[in-house]
């Protein structure tokens, strides 16, 4: 046999022969691509969970401040931790043993409407805030509340009671939401607002 003039040289032949397939080298550099493209997914998927839980938190606090400001015109100490804990800080949060019946309601609805605002602000049902997030060491806060006002025979029908407080509660964070709202925003934008920055931002319009 006599061989092909046109036959390009066994060692360009070998080359040639050793190139994938243009379809072969899709699907390897998909395969190869893919588990960067799961990394920044889940890193993706992460952050905006971080940034909705933070956002939570941050209402969350807010409700507390703005409810004990409507009812005992206190300006608090705002703060919001990294991990979208923090707390609503007054000039006498103290000793519930010394508080009448008037304070002793405000402080419960004041503790009511952290979990309110957070669940007004995520848009789920308040319950899954009580017991599933920060609102579980208000649960404590507000049973310490409830047996106060009841040993002291302010309740007659504790749960009737306790319902007619967040009804108050849902209430008082509706007239003043704009005010939740400010206060959520600027805890957002720095961690913290002083006692002096949430008077200023009551006196918005």
């Amino acid at each position: 046999m006599v061989p092909d003039e046109d036959a390009p040289p066994a060692d360009e032949l070998e080359d040639r022969t050793s190139v994938k397939a243009p379809s072969e080298a899709t699907a390897e550099t998909r395969a190869e691509a893919q588990p960067s493209n799961r990394q920044e997914r889940d890193a993706a998927a992460a952050e905006e969970l971080r940034v909705k839980h933070h956002r939570r938190g941050a209402y969350h606090e807010a409700g507390h401040a703005a409810a004990r400001w409507a009812q005992l015109g206190d300006y608090c100490s705002i703060e919001l931790e990294a991990d979208g804990t923090g707390f609503a800080q007054g000039p006498d949060s103290g000793d519930i043993e010394k508080f009448d019946r008037a304070r002793i309601e405000a402080e419960i609805r004041f503790t009511i409407a952290g979990p309110v605002a957070e669940a007004t602000s995520a848009g789920i049902p308040v319950q899954f805030v009580w017991y599933g997030g920060a609102g579980q060491a208000d649960v404590v806060k507000l049973t310490d509340l409830l047996d106060r006002a009841c040993a002291q025979g302010w309740l007659i029908d504790r749960e009737q009671e306790a319902q007619r407080y967040g009804a108050e509660t849902e209430e008082l964070l509706r007239q003043h939401w704009p005010f939740v709202v400010r206060l959520a925003e600027a805890l957002l934008s720095s961690g913290r607002v002083s006692a002096d920055e949430m008077r200023q931002l009551s006196r918005a319009p």
